[in-house]
């Protein structure tokens, strides 16, 4: 698992996102990262009844290599 993998659960278990390493991936070619993440959350709505609500996100970003002070 890569670093970024790693910070993205990270974060998905702090804030209660259900999703593993197969639901999760990840894309870094120099200074792009684009995450993509799909998973499945039963939702029940009435007593008996439940819908399979699918999230799907995706965000891709640009990091910039500041000097240190």
């Amino acid at each position: 698992m890569t670093e970024r993998e790693h910070e993205v659960l990270a974060l998905a278990t702090k804030y209660d996102v259900p999703i593993n390493r197969r639901h999760l991936t990840v894309n870094s070619t120099g200074a792009r990262v684009a995450v993509d993440i799909s998973y499945i959350v039963p939702v029940q709505f009435l007593p008996g009844w439940r819908y399979p609500w699918t999230f799907d996100s995706s965000i891709e970003t640009w990091t910039l290599n500041r000097p240190s002070r």
